[in-house]
């Protein structure tokens, strides 16, 4: 894609000849990196699947982040087919305590109900907070909960870092 703009016309800046020509090579810099970023976005990610003999962690049933070796036998293939294969050590402890999170949401919530007010919890970026709201016509398919005072609980019970870290994936 070439652009051309003349920036003492569009922008009402006072630029000479080179300083146009600097603004022009920002602009297409600019411009490059956000279609290679839409284009990257866009396309599927791909499924990683750790090579036969190869180490990967996976989450056992007593709740522990476990070293195994893949082997293509089902055990593996099932790990990796229901999400529970990682590629290290720490990308496991993390969907470990997401997990954790995610039992105690469930155990507190409810099916969304029509019409009745539906209580969820959510990250709002402009203030940096946890916050609760509720729903009377729209499922968002996520957790609800019967009470305002519910949703507190559960706030209380996991604490605002942990849901911001690892449900909400915020880095403070």
């Amino acid at each position: 894609m070439d652009i051309k703009i003349d920036f003492n016309i569009v922008c009402g800046m006072n630029l000479n000849g080179k300083e146009n020509e600097i603004v022009q090579d920002i602009v297409k810099d600019t411009i490059k990196e956000l279609e290679e970023k839409i284009k990257s976005s866009l396309e599927p990610k791909k499924e990683w699947v750790p090579e036969i003999g190869k180490l990967y962690y996976k989450i056992n049933a007593y709740g522990e982040v476990v070293k195994s070796t893949f082997t293509n036998f089902s055990i593996d293939r099932n790990c990796l087919d229901i999400g529970n294969a990682f590629r290290t050590k720490e990308e496991a402890q993390f969907e470990l305590e997401r997990r954790k999170i995610e039992a105690i949401m469930k155990k507190y919530s409810r099916s969304f109900e029509h019409e009745e007010e539906n209580y969820y919890i959510f990250y709002a970026y402009s203030n940096k907070s946890i916050c609760i709201s509720s729903r009377i016509r729209t499922d968002d398919g996520i957790p609800y909960f019967e009470s305002k005072k519910m949703a507190q609980k559960v706030i209380d019970e996991i604490g605002e870092d942990r849901l911001k870290k690892y449900w909400f994936r915020v880095e403070e």
